[in-house]
């Protein structure tokens, strides 16, 4: 059972750092997830009872919102570029150590920040393969997901206020769909896709990736995988739209390429980082994203 940290910034992202606090806890057990360094004895370093805590885990999640890169402190200045910064020091920490998966998590719309936005030690997170956890309805597959690629079993939402019921069954008075929905597809091994980039051919390789049913039911033919390239803000390219001609039943797996697409001719520059993101197209106005590639750099 690994060990989990959470990282996050309370101005930034505490409720959704509670949130998912709340489904791991649920998966994993609370002695294996750790949300707040909740006392620190007086006297202590706090910089070393911090590097303690995050020597204990195998996972880092790094919640990052909104404002999580360029929140200041009371003189205005940016608190990531302060050494004894607590997140500063958590993620740091985690970084140094090659026993610790390092994941960031994109809430509340945030997007990845770019290497050169963050201090040298920080530097590697820009490439580090990251999630994305939406909003309600879908915050709980997307934190399912995360359970699942850390080896959690099938996880079930947090038990409301009144009668408690299964995620998977219908909500009353709701009608259940026919087929299963976009956001029980899961990404299997996103860790290996690789990029390999010819800037005399102009090409760019993906490999593949796998899509695995979660639902009790068929995801229908006519669905589309989508792949995008992107430079965060300025830059969006369809790479590849791709027609799932047959259906395929609940817990079966389905592969997604490899492919070779021709790079446009706006890809210039060698220090831009880029990101490939995978979508899965249920209808004309349902698009959803299933994952987002660590940043790379075209050499």
């Amino acid at each position: 059972m690994p060990k989990i940290f959470i990282s996050y910034r309370r101005d930034d992202s505490r409720k959704d750092a509670g949130r998912i606090y709340d489904r791991l806890v649920e998966a994993f057990g609370k002695p294996n997830v750790f949300k707040d360094v909740d006392s620190i004895p007086m006297g202590r370093d706090f910089r070393g009872v911090l590097r303690e805590a995050v020597a204990q885990c195998d996972v880092q999640l790094v919640i990052i919102g909104k404002s999580w890169l360029n929140i200041t402190d009371d003189r205005g200045s940016r608190r990531l570029d302060n050494p004894g910064d607590f997140v500063r020091i958590e993620v740091e920490s985690a970084l140094q150590r090659d026993g610790c998966l390092v994941v960031p998590v994109l809430v509340d719309g945030a997007s990845m920040p770019r290497a050169d936005d963050l201090p040298p030690e920080l530097r590697e997170l820009a490439f580090k393969n990251a999630v994305i956890v939406r909003d309600d309805p879908d915050f709980h597959n997307d934190v399912t997901r995360i359970i699942h690629s850390l080896g959690g079993g099938p996880a079930r939402r947090p038990e409301p206020m009144v009668a408690p019921f299964d995620a998977h069954e219908p909500v009353p008075d709701a009608v259940e769909p026919d087929t299963a929905v976009a956001g029980d597809l899961q990404v299997l091994f996103p860790n290996a896709v690789t990029y390999s980039v010819s800037r005399q051919n102009r090409t760019l390789h993906i490999g593949r990736v796998e899509l695995k049913n979660t639902s009790r039911k068929a995801v229908p033919a006519g669905w589309r995988i989508k792949l995008v390239l992107l430079r965060p803000v300025d830059f969006r390219v369809t790479l590849t739209d791709t027609i799932i001609l047959s259906a395929f039943a609940p817990g079966s797996i389905i592969p997604i390429g490899p492919y070779t697409v021709d790079l446009p001719n706006d890809i210039t520059s060698s220090k831009d980082i880029w990101h490939v993101e995978l979508y899965v197209i249920s209808s004309e106005r349902h698009e959803n994203l299933l994952f987002r590639s660590a940043g790379f750099l075209f050499s």
